[in-house]
């Protein structure tokens, strides 16, 4: 599946610029992605006294917000599937800021154990204004909302192999890209180099995955994901 455009390996993609991933808030984040989705959802309507002290807003995540974590999304999400294949849908989440532009979207893979990111865009006009934290955070309340596992492969720049990029700037990037993604949750699963990572849902109360999705190895499972039929967009 290499070097078609919207490939599964696809995960950050900022068109017409290098994307650096800048860390804000990771730590709380994945906090925050810990809580259980009906009272993480219900802070995130919410505003309360921000702060940026950790310790002070780990004390109540619901008495204060920190930014980019659990404050309101300054963004309207939607969302669409269309089912490819039996068992195999794809579906995208478009983000609009207040003026009804779209500022990116996530495309995604899913299957019945597992939700797959495709590809992360931020246009480049809107880059720096954390819009993909809260597209990331949306894409985890949907995946959470629905109890399935969920696996992305890590790749800078979008498209392209290490070997057409400075090594060292693709290691750079690829630091960085997995410690966005890990702020959400996600664990690196498979073998050294692979760069597949995986999160396990934090379902509403009283549901879990399906008997046949629980015990999953995420790893092939992510593997299995990339290589999919009619997986390309």
């Amino acid at each position: 599946m290499r070097g078609t455009r919207y490939s599964l390996r696809l995960n950050i993609l900022i068109v017409g610029q290098v994307y650096i991933v800048t860390m804000s808030n990771g730590e709380a984040r994945r906090e925050h992605s810990k809580r259980p989705i009906e009272e993480r959802r219900r802070d995130e309507k919410t505003l309360e006294a921000l702060t940026k002290d950790f310790e002070l807003w780990k004390s109540d995540p619901k008495k204060f917000d920190m930014p980019h974590v659990d404050e309101p999304a300054p963004l309207s999400f939607s969302r669409m599937e269309n089912v490819v294949t039996e068992g195999m849908i794809h579906g995208d989440i478009r983000a609009k800021d207040k003026n009804g532009e779209e500022v990116g979207h996530i495309f995604y893979a899913r299957n019945p154990c597992d939700i797959h990111i495709s590809l992360m865009a931020v246009r480049p006009e809107h880059v720096g204004k954390g819009y993909s934290v809260f597209l990331m955070r949306e894409f985890i309340n949907i995946q959470d909302k629905a109890c399935l596992n969920s696996t992305l492969q890590a790749v800078p720049f979008g498209v392209g192999e290490m070997e057409e990029i400075d090594p060292e700037l693709w290691k750079k990037n690829l630091k960085f890209l997995k410690e966005f993604y890990g702020s959400f949750g996600f664990e690196e699963v498979g073998k050294s180099g692979q760069d597949l990572m995986a999160r396990r849902p934090v379902c509403e109360a009283g549901k879990k995955p399906d008997e046949e999705c629980e015990g999953l190895d995420l790893s092939e499972l992510a593997e299995v994901m990339e290589d999919e039929p009619g997986g390309d967009f």
